[in-house]
């Protein structure tokens, strides 16, 4: 299942890469499960994952995600 959300404050590459390692540190999560689009400032999960699960593990950086 393909999960979309919004992630507010990406602004360039390095955000990019604090977001994906965060999510990276999520139990069965690999690279190749995630796809952020930076001009749109969306996530793409190809797993799922419990969005409050995601939202604590995206609080530990700046940003903030939306469903």
């Amino acid at each position: 299942m393909i999960n979309k959300y919004k992630i507010e404050g990406l602004k360039c590459q390095g955000c990019v890469n604090i977001v994906t390692n965060k999510i990276l540190e999520l139990e069965n999560i690999e690279i190749d499960d995630i796809n952020i689009d930076l001009e749109k400032s969306e996530l793409t999960l190809l797993k799922n994952v419990k969005f409050d699960v995601l939202e604590d593990k995206i609080k530990e950086t700046k940003f903030k995600i939306f469903e």
